[in-house]
């Protein structure tokens, strides 16, 4: 569990992609403004990478970080892309 709200399901890379796939455990997808929800989690994500050292490495030389959130139900609620210049580290 990521926090009381999410569940992290799976994690991979393909290449120099890493992707993390999440699911809201108590809401269902249509029960959120998908737009509202990128804008704070992409900045919310961004907060979390920045203070964690491995991860600020792994942007810093080039990975990308992809994050889906999924609702209780199963659909996709929106993918946050975080790369480098996510960052200001282009």
């Amino acid at each position: 569990m990521i926090d009381s709200q999410t569940r992290l399901d799976t994690t991979y890379a393909a290449g120099m992609i890493m992707h993390y796939k999440c699911t809201l455990i108590n809401i269902d997808s249509d029960q959120v403004d998908a737009g509202l929800f990128h804008t704070e989690l992409k900045s919310q994500l961004i907060k979390s990478v920045k203070a964690d050292k491995s991860m600020t490495f792994v942007v810093n030389n080039g990975v990308i970080i992809v994050y889906y959130y999924y609702g209780k139900n199963g659909v996709l609620i929106t993918s946050c892309r975080l790369d480098a210049a996510s960052f200001g580290m282009e």
